[in-house]
């Protein structure tokens, strides 16, 4: 079982850690959804400028397994 946590930041948490040394990663994220399967869709600019990811979630584990690899 793979654990996925988001944590949100509020305004203060964001202005305190914005001013510390940090790699930052400029991407957009897409959402859709098909036929039961959630998709996310991450767009990354800047020095990761051309690089998309995909990302697959379903509350059927047996159906995430059974997905072909890409190519």
């Amino acid at each position: 079982m793979t654990v996925i946590t988001t944590a949100y930041l509020s305004a203060d948490e964001y202005r305190a850690l914005s001013g510390l040394p940090a790699a930052e990663i400029d991407k957009r994220r897409f959402r859709a959804s098909l036929d039961g399967l959630y998709i996310s869709l991450d767009r990354f600019d800047g020095t990761l400028g051309g690089l998309w990811l995909a990302e697959l979630e379903s509350d059927d584990a047996e159906r995430l397994a059974a997905l072909p690899d890409p190519p």
